[in-house]
């Protein structure tokens, strides 16, 4: 069973807040994990979050930004849209490190791209300090979950959170992904995303921070790297100010 840090059931705390919005049965939310291991993510998770205001081709600007940062450090990112507002890319990676680790691993990436773009994304916390697209790196912690791939969201359209590939991410809309299109989509392409748990990185941590785009380096290790700043970490209502990462 997974747990969260409070000792709650997820599946009974994801059950509680789909009926709390009225959302039952209509998207399905996914853990991080794999059920044989359930203390170490199969995967790294970048949110696309748009602030309010913001349109849906900045979220695609950044979204290339977050590709270029991932090819540059020899990383693989699946995009799919999240079927609401934003964007998610996914990670694959091997069952070897913690949700700290992975998260603090986010939390690097969430920051070198807004070093490369300060006005179009940001890393912030605090709602009031965000601008533009918040790279929202707390979704690798262990409660929290997103829209699986082909869930179909609580939207007047049904749109669906759709796997796509890097070369449609500049033209892609998000009412082009429907219950009414992916299907189509589906049969005509396939699964665009089916590559990834292929691709999981496996190699040792100690890589030099610019590994060949070949070769998938030790995530943890070169994505801490980038960053130099204080974690903020919430937790239980309280903040935590820890070491950088």
């Amino acid at each position: 069973m997974l747990q969260v840090p409070n000792g709650d059931d997820v599946r009974e705390v994801d059950a509680q807040a789909r009926d709390r919005d009225g959302e039952r049965g209509a998207d399905a939310g996914k853990n991080g994990v794999r059920a044989e291991e359930l203390d170490h993510p199969d995967e790294l998770r970048i949110d696309l979050d748009p602030v309010p205001g913001v349109e849906w081709p900045q979220i695609r600007d950044v979204a290339h930004v977050v590709h270029e940062t991932l090819d540059g450090l020899g990383l693989t990112g699946w995009p799919k849209t999240s079927g609401s507002r934003g964007l998610h890319v996914i990670v694959r990676i091997e069952q070897r490190w913690d949700f700290g680790q992975v998260r603090r691993a986010a939390l690097a990436l969430a920051r070198e791209v807004e070093r490369r773009v300060p006005t179009l994304a940001t890393s912030k916390w605090w709602k009031e300090e965000r601008h533009g697209v918040f790279l929202d790196y707390n979704q690798n912690a262990k409660d929290r979950t997103v829209a699986s791939v082909y869930s179909v969201r609580p939207k007047p359209t049904a749109t669906v959170s759709a796997p796509l590939t890097w070369d449609e991410v500049p033209a892609a809309e998000l009412d082009d992904f429907t219950l009414r299109t992916v299907p189509k989509r589906y049969a005509k392409l396939g699964d665009v995303g089916a590559g990834a748990a292929a691709r999981a990185c496996s190699t040792p941590d100690r890589m030099p921070a610019r590994a060949a785009a070949t070769r998938c380096p030790g995530i943890v290790s070169t994505l801490e790297s980038l960053a130099s700043t204080p974690t903020i970490m919430m937790t239980n209502r309280k903040t935590i100010m820890m070491a950088p990462v």
